[in-house]
This record gives C-alpha cells, sequence and structure tokens, in this order.
C-alpha cells in the first residue's frame, strides 16, 4: 500500500515539475512546502468533487420517518477499517433509490419488461397491456408513495428520511472524504489524472500569490506571464473535468 501511495505523489511531483521546469520547482519548494500545500488543498476540493461513496438500505412502513446518526454511518461505512474511519469526514447523502419490491408500486415485472407493469398484487391485468390503464395506475400509486425527502441536523449529527411510501425498501448512498492526514492512500488511480491538474493548478495559484513580485532565491527568475496563462489553462481543464465527471452531494438547509 506504501509503494502506491508514494507511486502517486511521484506522479503528482512529476507533473508538476513538467508545468514549469525542475529548477524553478526545486528552488520554490525550498523556500517553504508550496508543493505539499498544493497537495492538500487540491484534496479538499477532489473529495467534495469525487467523494468516496457507500450505500446502506433501509425499511420504511406506513408513512414514516427514518432516522440515521452519522456516528452510526461511519460505523457501518468503515466497519473493520478503524484508519480510514479516524481520517474521514461525512459529507452528505450524494442520491436515494426507491427499491424494485414493494406492496405498491415498482415491482421486478416493470424492470424485466421495460415498461411500468402493474403489480400483480394490486391489480390483475388481461392478457394484452393496456397503456392508459398502465399510466392511470401509475398515476395512483404515485399519489400514494411520492417522493423520499432528506434532511441534515448539524445539532444532532443525523439525517432523517421522510418516506411516505406505503411501505418498503429504499437505497442511500453516502459521501464521504479524508483528512490530508490520510494523503492520497483512498485516491483512486483512475483519478490520479484529474488530482495533478487540479495541484498544478493550486501550486502555480500560490506561487502567484507569493511571489508575483519577487524573485525567488536562485538563478531563475519566474516567467509570471506564462505562469498566469499556464494557471488559467489548468483551471479551465479541471472545470471541464469537475463538470464531466464530479459526484454532486443532496443540498439541505
Amino acid at each position: 500500500m506504501a509503494n502506491i501511495e508514494a507511486y502517486k505523489q511521484k506522479s503528482i511531483e512529476d507533473y508538476l515539475r513538467a508545468q514549469l521546469g525542475d529548477p524553478v520547482v526545486s528552488a520554490v519548494t525550498e523556500e517553504t512546502d508550496f508543493m505539499q500545500n498544493a497537495i492538500n488543498l487540491a484534496l479538499q476540493s477532489y473529495w467534495i468533487a469525487f467523494p468516496h461513496t457507500w450505500m446502506n438500505v433501509y425499511t420504511s412502513k406506513a408513512q414514516g420517518t427514518v432516522i440515521d446518526s452519522v456516528d452510526n454511518i461511519m460505523n457501518m461505512a468503515f466497519l473493520g477499517n478503524p484508519d480510514a474511519q479516524d481520517t474521514a469526514f461525512f459529507l452528505g447523502v450524494t442520491r436515494i433509490e426507491d427499491g424494485a419490491l414493494g406492496a405498491i408500486g415498482n415491482n421486478i415485472d416493470s424492470y424485466l419488461l421495460g415498461v411500468p407493469y402493474p403489480n400483480p398484487s394490486y391489480k390483475v391485468y388481461p392478457g394484452a397491456l393496456d397503456l392508459h390503464e398502465i399510466v392511470r395506475y401509475r398515476t395512483e400509486v404515485s399519489i400514494i408513495t411520492g417522493e423520499i425527502e432528506v434532511s441534515y441536523d448539524e445539532i444532532t449529527q443525523s439525517v432523517r428520511f421522510l418516506t411516505p411510501n406505503a411501505y418498503g425498501q429504499f437505497s442511500v448512498f453516502y459521501a464521504f472524504g479524508f483528512t490530508e492526514d490520510a494523503g492520497l492512500m483512498y485516491v483512486p488511480g483512475r483519478h490520479i489524472d484529474i488530482l495533478r491538474k487540479m495541484t498544478a493548478y493550486e501550486f502555480l495559484t500560490a506561487i502567484i500569490n507569493a511571489r508575483g513580485a519577487i524573485q525567488v532565491i536562485s538563478d531563475y527568475k519566474l516567467d509570471m506571464t506564462y505562469i498566469s496563462k499556464r494557471r488559467d489553462e489548468l483551471k479551465t481543464d479541471v472545470e471541464k473535468d469537475l463538470y464531466q465527471n464530479q459526484i454532486t452531494t443532496v443540498m439541505w438547509g
């Protein structure tokens, strides 16, 4: 595991040196740990955009409310991995899905046929599908089941689901991030490319802010025009990648 994390770290550092050249990166890093600071800043944005997700299934009966605590969610999500739990933090809910089965509503026939086929336990239909009858049936079901609503209480550290469903199961996908103590350990290899772009953007931004009018302690003078141009290009690339790939958590409040 340590070898994989070292590989990720080297991949990011090599990418940074490719943006400015090794002499400049080395000169800046000698004065302050710009590189590690940039990685830490990028990780904060990364986990918000690409959180670690974990799914849990709940059962709701008779128009009730389901409540779960963040502590319980964390304990279940990281069961058997206390090291990961110690560095993880809760971000929210990414999505909620109704179950395929229930007393009224979705059923396995609908999934197999690809059409909203009625639940046989509710009403038996003749051999041919009556689309108008199916639309009416689904409208009735929608009135009974409605939508699952979610809210998060910062004070009690709990998640509350209002479930108007007659009864049934629903799946909740929770999102987590990790502190800088976890480093790059839990960043998937497939995301290293976007993370190193995010890191390079933070790195160049730090140089512009700190060294815009000062020559670093070295024989090299920074070309701020080039650095600003490259920073803007990276910003565009990162925003495009985030727009196409990021996972958005449910907003509340």
